[in-house]
């Protein structure tokens, strides 16, 4: 398996007493964790143990020499879930994050649970003209609705712009959608109801069918949210992941 980078930039919230469960959680695009510490801290609180990291070529876990591919971020949270060698995981995954948490948890053996928030997902990637959009990063000019997100670190303006592209392409949607299908875990879809990222309808639509054949899965919207509840309306997040985690059974 290809090396990654080190973890220079992690989380680990462990409680030394008491047997606890385990959230590993995985952040967005050009996003990282710390965004999120808030709720992370909270669920730490009630009693989990909590990690996470920055992901290649976000926050502070640099590798400007190489432009990472999805299929590439995919191998890295394999790996790392991997490396921390816990026996009971809930994966939870926001945005890219949770499309990445799709793909990866049928592979990893000791995974109990999934929750998705706002999640990259094939319902809720709508594009009427690829062509122009991809134009449009190529010309270095933010798509509407995504002014801002290419900027946080202009190093890496051209690999967030090259991993935008691949949001929709055929075979990233092929690997979301099988991804999802596959999960036999209880599973959580979260989404706040004012997502302009990705559509909440089209994604509910795609997957509400899908998590109906789940055992204990459900799919939540959150009101007075954009795409990320977990910041918008932490309280809220808060409230419907712990019913769900109390709920569900494996």
């Amino acid at each position: 398996m290809k090396k990654y980078p080190k973890y220079t930039e992690y989380l680990k919230m462990k409680h030394f007493f008491g047997k606890r469960k385990n959230i590993v959680f995985i952040h967005g695009f050009s996003s990282n964790y710390y965004v999120s510490i808030k709720s992370l801290f909270a669920l730490y609180q009630k009693g989990f143990n909590v990690y996470a990291c920055c992901l290649p070529n976000h926050g502070l876990n640099f590798s400007a020499n190489h432009q990472y591919t999805f299929a590439e971020y995919i191998a890295f949270v394999q790996q790392y879930v991997t490396s921390l060698n816990l026996k009971d995981v809930i994966l939870i995954g926001h945005s890219m994050g949770g499309g990445l948490v799709s793909a990866v948890a049928t592979k990893l053996p000791n995974v109990s649970k999934v929750i998705l928030v706002d999640p990259l997902n094939k319902g809720g990637i709508v594009l009427e003209n690829k062509a122009a959009l991809f134009e449009t990063l190529d010309k270095k000019i933010d798509p509407p609705g995504f002014e801002g997100w290419f900027e946080a670190k202009p190093e890496l303006n051209a690999d967030y712009r090259s991993l935008f592209k691949e949001f929709f392409e055929e075979k990233t949607i092929k690997s979301l959608d099988k991804g999802f299908k596959s999960i036999i875990v209880p599973t959580l879809v979260i989404f706040g109801q004012a997502d302009h990222v990705i559509n909440p309808l089209l994604s509910s639509e795609y997957m509400l069918p899908i998590l109906k054949r789940k055992h204990h899965s459900l799919f939540e919207v959150i009101l007075k949210a954009k795409h990320s509840p977990q910041i918008d309306q932490t309280t809220e997040f808060l409230k419907k992941v712990s019913e769900f985690l109390n709920n569900a059974k494996k």
